[in-house]
């Protein structure tokens, strides 16, 4: 079971939201959290249903209206938002054995195969970064951390999910 713990949050909305690259971790004090991405004005994200495409100003709404706990990771990376929606289409919906939310966002980053989870991406992201700007919204000041959860609990949830589907 892994878990990632941050070192530095802020504690607000971050400025130019919707003109830059963001990691968006939804429920993040949640077992297991569920990860979309943004590029610029528009938002993706592989869920138990679809693939997601958006507006990012809905998803700031949403996550507003809602009081989501949230965290937003900066991407200060160039990213085609043609190519993010290229590798995006090239699935369906996240299943029991993969692909999970992982799987898109994994490959657009470069990740390794190893890469079986969010606290090994975000090692990764903070290998190849050397810092991480993070903001923490509608979560409390005592959180610090990802709980620690197993790919397991990450396929049952999902089964939760397609379950409650049918």
């Amino acid at each position: 079971m892994l878990s990632f713990k941050f070192q530095d949050l802020s504690r607000d909305w971050p400025q130019k939201l919707q003109s830059s690259n963001w990691l968006w971790i939804w429920n993040a004090d949640k077992i297991p959290p569920h990860i979309g991405m943004s590029v610029g004005k528009e938002y993706f994200s592989l869920t138990y249903r679809e693939v997601e495409r958006k507006l990012t100003s809905s998803m700031i709404t949403k996550a507003k209206r809602s009081q989501i706990p949230l965290l937003l990771l900066r991407l200060p990376l160039v990213i085609d938002p043609l190519t993010v929606q290229q590798v995006f289409s090239g699935f369906d919906k996240a299943v029991v054995g993969g692909p999970t939310c992982l799987h898109p966002i994994k490959e657009l980053l470069g990740a390794p195969t190893s890469v079986m989870q969010l606290a090994h991406l975000l090692a990764f992201i903070e290998a190849e970064q050397g810092t991480l700007e993070v903001f923490a919204v509608h979560l409390g000041e005592e959180f610090t951390e990802l709980p620690k959860y197993s790919v397991d609990q990450i396929m049952k949830r999902i089964d939760e999910l397609h379950a409650a589907k049918r």
